[in-house]
């Protein structure tokens, strides 16, 4: 069944602790802070009562695993023509709920998008942590990969230079994967970071995203796909994107162009850290 996120009461955004550190010791390996270890399927129910956050381990700023309407309805949709955003218990990692976004073909249209947001008042960090599940494919059956590029999963954060509000996010295609940032600043370049690593079409893949800024040090990010690392320790240029202070966390589509087949991007188990 299909909810939208527009028809949910508003409530908090799921537990939320002022306290949560990233961790970024072992940022290349498996990012899952789950109890039992996690996996790189990530089909298991995830704890007691079904509930992922109750295993989440290392007092995560924020986790939410869909699975409360109330919780969910703090993830703020926004969607263009075309497009869907919602709560959809077809299909999750951890059941009953995911967060399901999706796109119609439209050829030649200009970039479109349909994604939920979550909202921070985090204070400023020297890094973060974002872990969630992910499951791309075709609308409908999930049954192969979309035919064109598309920017899913992102962060916000307002960056450690001049207060620039930067912009992180995946950019996938049926062959590739790169981690994007974006500076939204006038003249300042867009850094593009192709991924050893490619999610595959129709299977969940625990994605774990750290954006770190040491003292004294230039920003790096590294990225790892189900446990596995496929960006490491990545200088960060330009260097008023190292991580500042969270603004928010998001999932769904953020750019999808001309089309010839529908896109489908499911989340589930979203965690976050700070330090």
């Amino acid at each position: 069944m299909f909810t939208n996120l527009d028809d949910l009461a508003g409530g908090p955004g799921g537990p939320e602790a002022s306290t949560g550190e990233a961790s970024t010791a072992d940022a290349s390996g498996d990012g899952r802070a789950t109890s039992d270890g996690g996996g790189s399927d990530s089909s298991s129910d995830g704890g007691a009562g079904g509930r992922f956050c109750t295993t989440v381990s290392g007092s995560p700023l924020f986790c939410e695993d869909f699975d409360d309407p109330t919780l969910a309805a703090s993830w703020i949709p926004h969607v263009d023509d075309g497009g869907t955003a919602g709560l959809d218990d077809a299909a999750a990692a951890s059941a009953p709920n995911a967060i399901r976004t999706t796109m119609i073909p439209v050829p030649s249209a200009p970039c479109r998008y349909a994604y939920a947001a979550h909202a921070f008042s985090a204070g400023f960090s020297k890094s973060v942590r974002v872990e969630r599940d992910l499951r791309l494919g075709h609308a409908g059956d999930n049954g192969g990969f979309p035919t064109m590029d598309f920017a899913t999963s992102g962060i916000q954060a307002r960056g450690s230079g001049a207060n620039s509000l930067c912009s992180y996010y995946f950019d996938i295609s049926p062959t590739s994967a790169s981690f994007v940032v974006e500076p939204d600043v006038d003249g300042t370049k867009t850094a593009t970071y192709p991924l050893t690593q490619h999610f595959v079409a129709g299977k969940w893949t625990h994605v774990a995203v750290v954006i770190d800024t040491p003292a004294g040090m230039a920003p790096t990010v590294t990225v790892s796909l189900d446990g596995v690392t496929a960006l490491d320790k990545q200088p960060i240029t330009p260097t008023l994107c190292g991580f500042g202070t969270l603004t928010d966390v998001s999932t769904g589509l953020f750019c999808v162009q001309g089309t010839a087949t529908d896109i489908d991007v499911r989340t589930d188990n979203v965690a976050v850290w700070t330090n």
